[in-house]
């Protein structure tokens, strides 16, 4: 079942344009911001569950520096998501919000290996 959580949500990420939800039809902020909110949720899961199997000791110290680092550059490249993206949202002009839509999706081009790299970090975790 987290395996299944941790899949949908990598799926959302990489599938920002228009979503339907039953007769409503989201927008592409709605839809883009959703899936920045559930990259979010997961990433502090991840945050901590590596934060307890480290002090636990659960998993060695390599690993635990390896996976420390795969989270901090997720981490990163999230934030940088979350900034194009509230630009494209906040502009008003629609040939400049293309541009800052462009960035957005170059950013998430960027997070998207990172976050499915959390997600396998995850799933080992909870093994």
């Amino acid at each position: 079942m987290k395996k299944v959580f941790a899949v949908i949500i990598i799926t959302g990420l990489l599938f920002t344009g228009c979503a339907t939800t039953g007769t409503q039809t989201m927008t592409w902020e709605q839809t883009a911001t959703t899936a920045y909110e559930l990259t979010g949720a997961t990433l502090t899961t991840a945050k901590t569950l590596l934060d307890v199997a480290c002090d636990a000791k659960t998993i060695d110290t390599d690993k635990c520096t390896q996976y420390k680092d795969v989270y901090k550059k997720a981490q990163i490249a999230y934030v940088g998501v979350g900034v194009a993206l509230e630009t494209a949202i906040k502009v008003s002009d629609k040939v400049e919000q293309q541009k800052y839509i462009e960035s957005y999706t170059v950013a998430l081009a960027n997070l998207a290996p990172l976050a499915a790299e959390v997600v396998k970090i995850v799933a080992e975790l909870q093994k």
